[in-house]
């Protein structure tokens, strides 16, 4: 196996890109504390029970 050093092009796209992912990160973050566990099991319940298919 051989490694090769990275190239600048490739380092500094990498680099924009996680610029971009962390951030978003902390918005899924957010999202997923934000959700009421309770109220999304209420609502998958009266789901199932209306679509015995689910």
């Amino acid at each position: 196996m051989v490694t090769l050093p990275p190239q600048k092009e490739d380092q500094a796209g990498f680099e924009a890109f996680m610029g971009r992912y962390l951030p978003g990160l902390a918005a899924e973050r957010a999202a997923v504390e934000h959700l009421n566990t309770d109220d999304v099991l209420k609502e998958l319940e009266i789901r199932n029970m209306d679509n015995k298919e689910f």
